[in-house]
Parts: structure tokens; C-alpha cells; sequence
């Protein structure tokens, strides 16, 4: 569990990162809406797997849910670019 909150961790860092580098990728990836919320339910389950082991394991699956859904923000952005 501590190895997907610190990978959520490291990956919403490197987003804060890469949009300060890149304004065409910062404006394709908006709020970060799927980030946010990724970190906040690991963050969640960690101390729900005291509780109840079953909660976490559902959380867990909830956050894979919410990637297998494509983000085409950044495809979109891109083409949108390269038209103009």
C-alpha cells in the first residue's frame, strides 16, 4: 500500500514539475483532477486497511477504474496545436 501512495506521491510531484516546463502540456493536463483524486484515495486506504482490509482492497480497484478510462487531454491539446 505504502509503495502505490508513494508512487501517486512521486507522480504528482513530476506533474507539478513537467507544468512548469511545459505550458502546451500544463494547459492539456487542466487541474488534474485524476491525480488529485488517485492521491487522496490512497492516502484514504491506508488507514482503512486497519479497519477493514476489504474498504482498501475496493479503493485500490477504484483507482485502477479511474485510469483505464483513456485521458486524451494531452492528444487533444496536441492536435488542437498543431492546426493553428
Amino acid at each position: 500500500m505504502l509503495l502505490f501512495f508513494s508512487y501517486s506521491l512521486t507522480y504528482f510531484q513530476y506533474l507539478r514539475e513537467v507544468r512548469n516546463l511545459s505550458y502546451l502540456l500544463s494547459k492539456a493536463l487542466g487541474k488534474g483532477v485524476k491525480e488529485k483524486l488517485s492521491l487522496f484515495l490512497y492516502v484514504l486506504a491506508i488507514p482503512l486497511a486497519f479497519v477493514n482490509p476489504w474498504i482498501s482492497a475496493a479503493i485500490f480497484i477504484i483507482v485502477a477504474l479511474i485510469w483505464i478510462v483513456p485521458d486524451k487531454r494531452i492528444e487533444n491539446a496536441l492536435t488542437k496545436s498543431s492546426r493553428t
